[in-house]
């Protein structure tokens, strides 16, 4: 029974944590040819400090302006086939059907014609070119399902923010999960010959660009040509800062991503880590019985077994206990899938498909070869003298090397363990600078006129204390910039993150608990970085006031409006 459990835990982990990896290494290839299919992205760089920034992590920034798709396959018409423009930023609303609103976990893209061309998505009903209208929309055949079960779902009306009729005019083949652009329904991205939510050339950066060749290799060629093509279209300089454009291979851009090297490193370590530690233990507990079994192996071989029939019968044994550790190990998986899917944020369908199961099988054969040889060997080559005397095996330095490599192997995990529980009540415990408790945030896609009622609304409940509006999240999306040092603080380095949003400082400071602010600043400052930021100095800080011009405050210490 030990060795069951021992090697069906090893097993769940390493099938699981093994088969994430070989999903998240799959990223982007879910398309047809989909070595030919290139992404935009962008690098700004500080032409005096050398200074960039991005959104992965790195410096790249993926987002970039709307019209760069539709401009590539007019300047590129021999390398690029298509492109197509895709916005996922502002694509998710509150959409109903039938009065029911959509779950948060219905994907939505805002796309353009060029959309399933340009990726290969096969368009099962309707035609793609219905996009170029702006309340046109597209739904996946498992949407379909969900929804409109086996009515056809051509002409359904799904109402976004309850107002605007969006009509589905067409069915595409459900894209895989191992993408970044992964919808269950899109929307047309068109409005009135542009694009909704777009500002032409240089304006609002919010949209990915990719594109397909005809050729892998004609990639190269387009990021060659790329910054002289938006260069005719707009000036790629300001305030001393750099825009440089290139393209790359859509397959490598999750792979190359900083965060996910983090991810698939731990994932790994943590994997190999439980799987040889499980290994490990059924072969010590099988060693430990070898003076117990010897006299049966010494008795075989006095009926004239030799040693490759021992070793064929302890390998018989192991894949037995192995098989019914993978029924186990299925149990559990089956059992505990939704918390599982939960942790991997990935369902099991498509963690386990075809092209990937021969992760698990490979998982399943070094499981049986490594525990299986190791004792089978040892046992097989037991004398058979041993059958008239107790067996003793004066050569015990192997069997401390292998004590010795299974403590290091448990000693890792629980460190490692430790260090994850650690870091998990670091995040959940620190001063975040606001008080949290009975904090609530909501967000809404309200006119601005009907805000005011609606906070007025909310404030006469008898269970609310205060009420405060922002124009964006105050924990931070893709808005969030960087904030610059400068002056003798430090020589234009980035300090930390700052949220710019449009609030009433003396109400969301009354909400959160900061202290008051310097009013009319908009800018709010919490106790841990304002310490970094003057390092217990007086310092002349520049923010923006109401007006929109600079205002200076000096020994914030001390001065308080």
């Amino acid at each position: 029974m030990t060795k069951v459990i021992s090697l069906s835990l090893g097993l769940t982990v390493g099938i699981l944590l093994f088969s994430q990896i070989a999903f998240e290494l799959s990223y982007e290839k879910c398309y047809p040819e989909a070595g030919n299919l290139g992404i935009v992205r962008a690098y700004y760089h500080n032409l005096e400090t050398g200074e960039s920034m991005g959104d992965d992590g790195d410096i790249y920034d993926y987002s970039v302006f709307a019209p760069i798709a539709a401009a590539l396959a007019e300047n590129m018409p021999i390398e690029v086939e298509k492109a197509t423009c895709i916005n996922s930023y502002t694509a998710n609303g509150n959409y109903y059907y039938e009065n029911q609103l959509l779950s948060d976990d219905e994907q939505c893209l805002m796309v353009d014609t060029c959309f399933f061309q340009t990726f290969g998505i096969p368009v099962l009903k309707g035609n793609p070119n219905d996009l170029i209208n702006s309340n046109t929309l597209f739904v996946s055949e498992s949407f379909a399902r969900r929804f409109f079960g086996d009515a056809d779902p051509i002409g359904k009306v799904l109402i976004l923010e309850r107002k605007t009729e969006m009509i589905v005019r067409g069915v595409y083949r459900d894209i895989p999960e191992n993408t970044m652009f992964k919808a269950d329904f899109v929307v047309s991205v068109h409005k009135e010959g542009g694009y909704k939510d777009g500002a032409g050339w240089g304006g609002n950066d919010i949209f990915y660009a990719v594109f397909r060749t005809g050729e892998a290799s004609d990639i190269e060629v387009v990021n060659d040509n790329i910054q002289r093509m938006v260069e005719k279209y707009m000036p790629t300089e300001h305030n001393g800062w750099k825009l440089e454009l290139s393209v790359i291979p859509l397959a490598t851009k999750h792979q190359t991503s900083s965060e996910t090297t983090k991810r698939l490193v731990i994932y790994g370590f943590l994997g190999f880590s439980i799987f040889f530690v499980a290994i490990m233990n059924y072969m010590l507990i099988v060693i430990a019985t070898l003076g117990r079994r010897a006299k049966s192996v010494g008795v075989h071989k006095c009926n004239g077994a030799n040693n490759g029939n021992i070793f064929s019968m302890f390998m018989m044994e192991t894949g037995i206990i192995v098989l019914v550790s993978i029924l186990v190990c299925a149990f559990i998986i089956f059992n505990a899938r939704d918390l599982i899917e939960d942790l991997l944020s990935v369902r099991l369908a498509s963690l386990f498909t075809w092209g990937t199961l021969w992760v698990p099988l490979l998982v399943v054969v070094l499981l049986f070869l490594l525990a299986g040889v190791l004792p089978g060997r040892i046992f097989s080559h037991i004398p058979v003298t041993q059958v008239f005397r107790r067996y003793t095996d004066g050569k015990k330095g192997w069997k401390r090397s292998l004590l010795f490599i299974q403590f290091t192997g448990v000693s890792f995990v629980l460190g490692l363990l430790l260090v994850t529980l650690m870091q998990y009540s670091h995040l959940m415990n620190r001063d975040m600078g606001i008080n949290t408790a009975g904090l609530v945030e909501a967000e809404s896609w309200l006119d601005i006129e009907i805000v005011p009622h609606m906070r007025d609304e909310i404030r006469r409940q008898p269970m609310v204390e205060s009420v405060a509006t922002a124009s964006h999240s105050v924990l931070g999306q893709y808005w969030t910039k960087g904030l610059i040092a400068c002056l003798p603080i430090s020589s234009s380095n980035t300090l930390f993150s700052i949220n710019f949003i449009q609030a009433s400082a003396k109400a969301f400071t009354s909400l959160s608990g900061t202290k008051n602010p310097f009013l009319p600043l908009s800018m709010i400052l919490f106790a841990p970085v304002m310490s970094k930021l003057t390092q217990g100095k007086p310092q002349f800080i520049a923010s923006t006031n109401t007006n929109g011009k600079p205002s200076y405050k000096d020994d914030m210490t001390k001065k308080e409006e």
